[in-house]
Order: C-alpha cells, then structure tokens, then sequence
C-alpha cells in the first residue's frame, strides 16, 4: 500500500479515535481503529500492539513481504506490516529496524 493522506475520525462502533489512510495508488481507503474495530459491529475489541516495539521479519515466500513478529518465533498469525518492490530494500528496513529496537532494548536494561 502506498499510503497518502490521513485523517483522524471516531469510530462509530467504540467511539476511539481510529485513523483513516488513503491508498493514492489504488483509490481505496483503509480505517484502523486502536481496539481493532472495523466500524461495522465486528471486533475483538483487544487492543492492537504496537508494531514499533515488536520484531519484523521478511516474508518466507516472495522476501519482499514485512510482517511484526507477535510470538517468540516466526508464524502466520504475524501482522502484515507491507509489500515492497525489491527484496534488498526490505531486508535493510527490517534490519535497521530489529537493531534500532535491539539497541533500545539494551538500553532500557
């Protein structure tokens, strides 16, 4: 997703404050509500992590694909994080990004 303009609304099934992303490429808009709400009355209503705090990873079929690593270990329950164009470039993101968080980590023990 190539994401352009964003805009802050409430959500009308929980009432938080959930952000809307427009896909300038593909014309579509995306809302994600904190609580995991689609506005729409389905929802688990748990709160969504934090993908900066968790680990990434690359995708085991295509290597362009970023997913947050969840668990202790890789699994198809991750979140998708994106699709990028060139594998080399997703493999320094997430690179750069596990040892920023690394780093982060360490400093914070």
């Amino acid at each position: 997703m190539s994401q352009g303009p964003t805009i802050e609304m409430k959500c009308p099934r929980c009432g938080a404050t959930r952000t809307i992303y427009f896909d300038h490429l593909t014309g579509r808009t995306f809302a994600v509500c904190p609580y995991g709400c689609d506005g729409k009355g389905s929802s688990s209503h748990l709160p969504m992590p934090d993908v900066l705090l968790l680990p990434w990873r690359i995708g085991r079929k295509l290597g362009r694909t970023l997913y947050a690593v969840i668990g202790d270990e890789p699994a198809d329950n991750d979140i998708l994080l994106g699709l990028l164009d060139d594998e080399l470039v997703a493999k320094l993101i997430v690179d750069t990004h596990n040892e920023a968080l690394a780093g982060k980590q360490a400093g914070n023990e």
